[in-house]
Order: C-alpha cells, then sequence, then structure tokens
C-alpha cells in the first residue's frame, strides 16, 4: 500500500499540541496482510477518442496573432520613419537657424507632421482643431508620440501592440527574434521611463539623442523583417504575416500620399498654377459614394460607404464537393458630423452613444460604424442579431431631448427586391438613396426605438418619457476609428 509523511508528536504523556507546534517528520507505510484491491475515481469506460495533430493545419487564433504581428510590425516601422523625418527636420533647421521659429513657414515639414498625425492616428494632432497652433510649436505633440504609451498611436503604444501580438505566437517565432523582441521590450521601456524634459527639447544634443533612439529602432524592425522573411517557413503562418504588413503598408502609403497631395496641391497654388482638388472628387465618390444626407440646424450628417473585409470561413461539405462560404454579414459606413460641439450633443445609434473623434477641421467629428446587416446561416459569431436599420439621432444633452435624425437601411424599406444591376450609375445612386430616411427622428423629448422586421410582422416600441441611452461602444485597440456594434452590451426586452 502506500504510505504518506506524518508528522510527531514529542510529549511523553501523550497530550495532543496544536497541529503548527508538531515538531519532526517520519515515513510512514500501511501494511496489510492481504492485497489491497485498487479505487480510482476515474471513469472506468475506455475512451475511444483519439487525439493527434494535423500537419499543415493552423489553428485561427494563431493565424490572427501571425497577422496583427504582421500589422503592426508595419505600423511601428511608419510611425518611426516619419518621427525620424520629423527629428531630422527639427536637427537640420535647428543646426542652420537660431531660431526655431522657420519651421512654421515650412511646408514640407508642416506635410510631415499632417501625415505623421493621419498615420499614427493621434488626431486632432496637427489636423484636427489647433492643429496650426501646434504645427507652430510642435514640441509637446512630438513629445506625446514619443512618450505616452497610453495614448492611442504612439510609438510606445504600438510596441506594446507588436509584442503582445508576437508573445500571443511565441511557438511560431524563432529564439532569434524572441531575442529582437526582448530588444524592443528594452526600447520601450526606455522611451516611457526617461521622457524628453520640455524644455529640453530644442536643444540640439537632445534632438540627436532622438534621432539616434528612432535610428536604433528602425534597425531592430529592419532585423525583424529580415528574420520574419528568412527564418520563418513559409507556411499559411507567414502568409498571414505578410498579409498584415502588406494591409498596413497599403494603408499608409495611401494616408501619407494623401497628405502630401493636398500639400502639392497648395504648393501648386501658391506658385499661380490652378489646380483644384475638386477634380479629384470624382475618384473618392467613386470608392466611397453618399449614401444620405442629414440637416439638423447647424449640424450635417453625412453617410458614406467605407470599405469591410469580408472573412472566408473553412471548407464544409456539400452535395457537390467542398464550399467555403465567405461571411458577407457585416457592412461598414462612415458617419461625419460638422457644426458638431462634443459639450453639448451627443449622436446616438439605437440608444448607444458612438464615440466620434475629431478631424481636421473645427467642429468636423467623424467615425467608422461597423454592424450586422443580414445573418446568414453560415458567419462569424452567427447568434448577434441584425443592427439595422440604423436610426441615428442628435441628442441634446441641455435639454434632454432629440433635435433629429435619420435612418440608414440595407435594402429597400418598402420590401422591394431587385432583379437585375444599375445600368448606370444615376440608377444604383436612386437605390442607394432610397434606403436613406432622412425624416426617420423623434421630434418630441422622446427617443423611438427603431422598427424591428421579425418574419411579416413589424414591433413598434412605444416612446419613452426621457432620452435612453444604453452606454458608449467600447473602441477596439486595433480599429480606433470604428465603433463595432457587435461589443455592445445586450438589452433586455421591454
Amino acid at each position: 500500500m502506500t504510505g504518506g509523511l506524518s508528522l510527531l508528536d514529542t510529549q511523553i504523556d501523550g497530550s495532543r499540541l496544536a497541529f503548527d507546534a508538531l515538531q519532526g517528520t517520519k515515513d510512514t507505510w500501511v501494511i496489510a496482510d492481504a492485497p489491497v484491491k485498487s479505487v480510482s475515481l476515474l471513469d472506468p469506460k475506455k475512451s475511444l477518442s483519439h487525439f493527434a495533430v494535423l500537419d499543415g493545419e493552423l489553428p485561427s487564433r494563431v493565424a490572427e496573432n501571425l497577422f496583427w504581428m504582421g500589422r503592426n510590425a508595419e505600423r511601428c516601422e511608419t510611425s518611426v520613419q516619419l518621427l525620424r523625418s520629423v527629428f531630422q527636420t527639427l536637427e537640420e533647421e535647428s543646426t542652420n537657424n537660431d531660431s526655431s521659429d522657420a519651421l512654421s513657414v515650412s511646408s514640407v515639414f508642416s506635410a510631415i507632421l499632417k501625415a505623421t498625425t493621419r498615420t499614427t492616428g493621434t488626431l486632432p494632432g496637427f489636423v484636427g482643431r489647433g492643429g496650426t497652433r501646434r504645427t507652430r510649436a510642435p514640441q509637446r505633440e512630438l513629445l506625446s508620440l514619443l512618450h505616452e504609451p497610453g495614448r492611442m498611436g504612439t510609438l510606445p503604444n504600438v510596441l506594446n501592440a507588436l509584442q503582445h501580438s508576437a508573445s500571443s505566437a511565441r511557438d511560431r517565432i524563432s529564439d532569434e527574434l524572441l531575442r529582437v523582441f526582448n530588444q524592443f521590450d528594452d526600447a520601450c521601456t526606455e522611451l516611457v521611463q526617461h521622457p524628453t524634459p520640455i524644455d529640453m527639447f530644442d536643444n540640439i544634443d537632445t534632438l540627436r539623442d532622438n534621432n539616434d533612439m528612432l535610428n536604433n529602432t528602425l534597425m531592430l524592425l529592419s532585423t525583424f523583417a529580415g528574420l520574419a522573411h528568412e527564418n520563418f517557413t513559409h507556411d499559411d503562418g507567414w502568409r498571414f504575416m505578410i498579409l498584415g504588413r502588406r494591409l498596413e503598408r497599403v494603408q499608409h502609403t495611401c494616408t501619407v500620399l494623401e497628405t502630401m497631395m493636398f500639400q502639392a496641391i497648395a504648393d501648386l497654388k501658391d506658385h499661380d498654377y490652378p489646380f483644384d482638388k475638386q477634380w479629384l472628387d470624382a475618384f473618392w465618390e467613386f470608392r466611397f459614394p453618399v449614401l444620405g444626407t442629414r440637416q439638423i440646424d447647424d449640424i450635417t450628417l453625412e453617410l458614406r460607404a467605407a470599405i469591410e473585409p469580408w472573412h472566408v470561413l473553412g471548407e464544409e461539405a456539400s452535395v457537390g464537393g467542398m464550399a467555403g462560404y465567405v461571411d458577407s454579414s457585416m457592412e461598414r459606413l462612415q458617419l461625419k458630423v460638422t457644426g458638431y460641439k462634443d459639450t453639448r450633443y451627443k449622436i446616438i445609434r439605437n440608444g448607444y452613444v458612438l464615440p466620434l473623434r475629431a478631424a481636421h477641421l473645427a467642429g468636423e467629428y467623424v467615425v467608422g460604424v461597423r454592424y450586422r446587416a443580414w445573418q446568414p446561416t453560415f458567419a462569424l459569431h452567427p447568434d448577434i442579431p441584425v443592427d439595422t436599420p440604423l436610426v441615428l439621432d442628435v441628442i441634446d444633452t441641455w435639454s434632454n431631448r432629440s433635435l433629429g435624425g435619420c435612418a440608414y437601411h440595407v435594402s429597400d424599406p418598402g420590401g422591394r427586391g431587385y432583379n437585375d444591376v444599375p445600368v448606370n450609375a444615376n440608377l444604383a445612386e436612386s437605390r442607394r438613396l432610397a434606403r436613406f430616411d432622412e425624416n426617420h427622428h423623434t421630434p418630441a423629448a422622446t427617443v423611438r426605438k427603431p422598427i424591428i422586421a421579425t418574419g411579416a410582422e413589424f414591433k413598434v416600441t412605444e416612446p419613452m418619457s426621457q432620452v435612453v441611452t444604453h452606454g458608449t461602444i467600447d473602441i477596439n485597440p486595433e480599429y480606433p476609428c470604428t465603433a463595432d456594434l457587435r461589443t455592445r452590451a445586450p438589452v433586455a426586452p421591454n
């Protein structure tokens, strides 16, 4: 039989002491006169399941982590390159000029600062409200981009995101890459724990130290790119990582090109070359068409189509063989609000406050809305209900009432179905505008919930006596400018 470890009672008369006062231990063995029947709490039935690791299978979580590792690495590299260009320009201007005021008249430097804000997503920055003032005195904003880990889009924040995605897929990473990530951790710690004093920002030695630090970080990122290309087996995991890098590179390239293009147009006008940026509006309108516009007093709501990537689901057996379905149930649109005061008004979507972000003009705010448009049989998160129609209300928090709003439907609200494609752009635009209802609002001091279609029955909830808000939609750090309606808390039916 099995034994155990016993505590000794040292008292001669056999009086029992407290358990914690016992001293000394001895091995104790229990001996039986006959064989003892074994007793087990496990299920006596043998399991018929056989577990094995299939070659070539890539778990979805690992693929997602590798994808975001590639995106975050490319995002870090782009941020470091732009910040290095800014500090190199500052160092050259500080060397050639006695005063840094000349930076405010440099169009190239202004374009680099605006491209930095647009690429990192740290709005308002150099393009939002107060952007001109920050461009003339960029010290405080640049130090925030360089040293604040809690602000979305800054260099320490993106480095932390890169390390998090890499640590989640460490079993797919070589030892050399792990050592590079340890150096990323050291660089991020140095940025956070040793910030540059604001009064020493214009010092030439401080600018050189910042340039050296950015050069070392860029060298680490280049090392990561080389090792990721050479040390990775070029299988499905590597393809997901490269896909993330390429998508991020295209996005940042478009952002930088757009900013530089607008700055180049301004320079052409300054040199008496007539060039109107409206000539390029046709390209933007074709790619991001207007879904509808609503004017409420001084506030303007504009809805535009946005890009929503659709995921390809795993293959499933069908009648004719194997089929891979595409999750086309999610859609995305852009809401731009002008003439808006965030201290007084709120934009709510079916009772949830949308987290608007300041744009490059005063009183202009923008947010992307990601929503469930359909509920097909094969889709990610099939239990999440449909979010349409999207009912938007402008709430005046001072008077606690809705000033008005609009609604957008993913299909014709009258139930009409089209069997043919639009023959031209005018017909396509008319079909889009038919799904936009600018009269769907609440004129009284109440918020009426949207009409919900359930089969052939329509249910309308009763109006409330006051404005109803269920909270603010949480922001995903990976998509800081998008409000994902799937993350809202479910509301119990009345």
